[in-house]
């Protein structure tokens, strides 16, 4: 009677299939899940902190700081001390002026500073107003908290200084765009970069990992859109800062304020509003609002913007990561399964540093797991078979040990 059983080719090929449907079933459960999330940050941190941008020197950081507070009293300030600011940074030739300060209610006991701070406003044609998202009530849905309606008039552009942090606490990303129902605002980065290059950049050439339910959400959502990773300076309050009180008293050259991108905001310690940035140990200094839109704007001058790859391409460069050494397996050169899966795991952390340096973040800890899972496997059956061969005669195949 004819053998009907498959011939041993045949046989590796099934088997080459089945373990290739199986590691990328594993794979792809382990990118879904997150579950190497904290590992896959970790290393992250890592190698951004490793490789560190410069600090630009065209970004000035204007802050509000324990001498500013000292000298100008305790906070909030009356509207008219920023309409002096803003007309001293704007005589000075600052390119442009965000003004990271919550300017969302009218000051009832000071409608002059109101008005002063809308004259200074539309004098300078160079000052960006932010936009906070917050919750009416604890746990409520966000709200847009624009200022108010004079100052948004005056003001030469609007943006939102939404901070994205991870489970962690740690703002390692920002959204370009953002906004209730549509992503319609600009970053205050992002806005003040537009305000001081003369063609503003549009959507179709920013940066950024799209969101593909951007135009289909519910109108009281807050969508968010175009997500990058912030490439942070070492140390990530590195910039150039003065204090607010020295230039309001004529105590800082023109000259360091002339071209300058400028960032007012609150530094203070506990005066909220403070983050832990990427890289850091838990007892380093916080970051403030304005350092982390500092750092974004030193992102866009620079180009250096860092795009997460979309769940789909990670998941489809995991699969082909771990589906490597059996593509590779019996070719010319590489007859030892070793010898694949070696090159794989190499390949792994190889393919990160140059998704990396070409500005895209590749999570490589999913494929890593199951290339090791695969190399723990391979090595077991190795050992096996060695002792099978060991026990048995070399001749007869047949088992002449204990």
């Amino acid at each position: 009677m004819r053998n009907s059983s498959p011939p041993p080719f045949a046989n590796r090929v099934v088997a080459r299939l089945l373990t290739a449907l199986g590691a990328s079933a594993v794979v792809i459960l382990l990118v879904l899940s997150g579950i190497t999330w904290r590992a896959d940050t970790a290393l992250y941190d890592l190698l951004v902190q490793r490789s560190a941008h410069a600090a630009d020197e065209r970004i000035l950081v204007v802050a509000v700081d324990e001498k500013s507070l000292a000298e100008l009293g305790r906070w909030p300030w009356s509207r008219r001390v920023h309409a002096q600011l803003i007309d001293a940074l704007s005589a000075s030739g600052a390119k442009s002026i965000a003004l990271d300060i919550l300017l969302s209610e009218p000051a009832l006991y000071d409608p002059e500073g109101d008005a002063l701070l809308t004259q200074a406003l539309t004098r300078s044609h160079k000052v960006v107003l932010p936009v906070f998202a917050e919750p009416q009530q604890q746990n409520g849905p966000l709200v847009e908290l624009l200022p108010i309606p004079e100052f948004a008039a005056s003001a030469a552009a609007l943006g939102h200084v939404d901070m994205a942090l991870y489970s962690d606490g740690v703002a390692r990303s920002m959204f370009l765009r953002a906004g209730l129902g549509t992503p319609h605002w600009p970053s205050l980065a992002l806005a003040l970069h537009q305000l001081g290059n003369e063609p503003g950049e549009s959507d179709g050439n920013l940066p950024g990992l799209r969101n593909p339910q951007a135009g289909t959400v519910a109108p009281q959502d807050w969508v968010r859109d175009h997500e990058v990773l912030v490439p942070y300076v070492n140390p990530p309050h590195g910039f150039k800062r003065v204090s607010y009180s020295d230039v309001l008293n004529d105590r800082v050259p023109a000259a360091q304020l002339k071209d300058r991108w400028i960032l007012v905001g609150v530094t203070a310690a506990g005066m909220g509003g403070d983050v832990a940035a990427p890289g850091w140990h838990a007892n380093a200094p916080r970051l403030s609002g304005v350092d982390y839109q500092a750092n974004a704007l030193n992102m866009l001058l620079q180009d250096s913007a860092i795009v997460p790859l979309s769940t789909v391409a990670q998941s489809l460069l995991s699969i082909f990561l771990v589906v490597l050494p059996l593509l590779i397996y019996g070719l010319p050169g590489f007859r030892k399964i070793s010898t694949p899966i070696v090159l794989a795991l190499l390949a792994v952390p190889l393919v990160t540093l140059l998704l990396l340096w070409q500005g895209y973040w590749f999570a490589p800890l999913s494929a890593w797991v199951v290339l090791c899972i695969g190399t723990g496997m391979r090595l077991v059956r190795v050992v096996r078979r060695t002792q099978r061969r060991a026990q048995s005669d070399p001749l007869t195949g047949l088992a002449n040990r204990r």
